[in-house]
């Protein structure tokens, strides 16, 4: 359950009344409908996700989300303000963990394994959860599982084994979503595995394809810029 994300899109309440905010408004407040729900539903696992709030007032959500059933919270490290901008922080996800009872996962900026054991054992959050870094790199999520597991460092899949793997990503976007949407759903994706690979060759093959509207020359465009790496 989104409690106050950064994307308005994604919120259970309004940015104009009450977003990211402590007031739950009325009754009829989608927020407060939402929490009524989890209360009302004990048998069903509700986790929940939030960002730091308009005033890093977080700490406060957390506790209401608990008192009503939430059964575990992520945190990003942001405020409302800053968005997707700036650093995150983490000291309010470390007061959140010092004040619930439940889980809680800590979010924003991690990047890489080591910054993963850095924010875990900084906050004493019970994991980490990761977001925009995986974009065109979804191999980090095991690097930093074994680095949390076993206290080593893996190293990502070859590039030909990259390409191989990507490909087939592609090509069940296509298959699962049909041509039409199938295409346009792979446009972000190709455009974060072009980035990851080669971000000065990738940044040049963009235009080229993000037009492209049949889902075979879509594929077969991105194949041979990535067998061109």
């Amino acid at each position: 359950m989104n409690l106050a994300p950064s994307a308005p899109s994604m919120t259970l309440w309004s940015y104009e009344s009450a977003s990211g905010s402590i007031a739950v408004g009325s009754k009829d407040s989608p927020f407060h409908i939402g929490l009524i729900c989890v209360r009302e539903t004990p048998n069903i696992a509700t986790s929940g996700e939030f960002i730091m709030g308009v005033n890093k007032n977080a700490p406060n959500i957390a506790r209401i989300a608990e008192d009503f059933g939430i059964q575990m919270i992520a945190i990003h490290g942001r405020t409302r303000a800053q968005k997707y901008n700036g650093d995150a922080e983490y000291d309010t996800v470390k007061k959140i963990v010092e004040l619930v009872s439940i889980p809680v996962i800590a979010n924003g900026d991690i990047t890489t394994a080591e910054k993963a054991k850095k924010v875990l054992d900084f906050t004493g959050a019970d994991g980490v959860m990761l977001g925009r870094a995986t974009q065109g790199n979804p191999w980090l999520v095991g690097q930093v599982n074994k680095y949390l597991s076993t206290g080593k460092n893996s190293q990502p899949p070859k590039l030909e084994k990259k390409i191989s793997l990507i490909l087939k990503h592609i090509r069940q976007i296509h298959e699962f979503y049909g041509n039409k949407m199938g295409t346009q759903l792979s446009r972000k994706h190709i455009f974060w595995y072009s980035i990851h690979l080669d971000q000065k060759k990738g940044t040049a093959f963009w235009p080229s394809i993000n037009r492209v509207s049949d889902h075979s020359e879509q594929y077969f465009k991105f194949h041979d810029f990535l067998y061109s790496l």
